[in-house]
């Protein structure tokens, strides 16, 4: 990724973090089915951050203050939050998770957008 990124630095100007993974990957993510115990409601977004390095080793769940956004599983490579509204708002203070698990240089994705990037990769 280091020579990729020197190449979008390049061409673009300012440096672009750049996470890759194969599809068997990406598979992987997803038959982990870390969301395997929450209720998707129209409140609850669910999300997966692919991270460049292993996350610190943090107690789960962890939530933020507000209850807002909560990690349910991490792996080595990625963390699985579930995003609920508050009082009609979708959160938008990230850095307790970021700080927590040093995910500011992650890309957060839906996991059903995650699925479709998996079954667009298989075709």
């Amino acid at each position: 990724t280091a020579r990729l990124e020197a190449v979008m630095a390049a061409e673009f100007g300012f440096e672009l973090a750049t996470m890759l993974r194969t599809v068997a990957q990406i598979e992987k993510v997803i038959a982990r089915d870390s969301f395997k115990n929450v209720t998707l409601t129209e409140d609850k977004r669910l999300t997966v951050t692919l991270l460049p390095a292993p996350p610190p080793k943090v107690a789960l769940p962890f939530s933020t203050p507000d209850g807002g956004i909560t990690v349910v599983d991490a792996t080595e490579t990625e963390i699985f939050s579930v995003i609920s509204l508050i009082n009609g708002k979708w959160p938008s203070n990230f850095a307790p998770i970021e700080k927590a698990f040093n995910s500011k240089a992650g890309t957060a994705r839906f996991a059903h957008t995650l699925e479709k990037i998996l079954a667009a990769a298989k075709t």
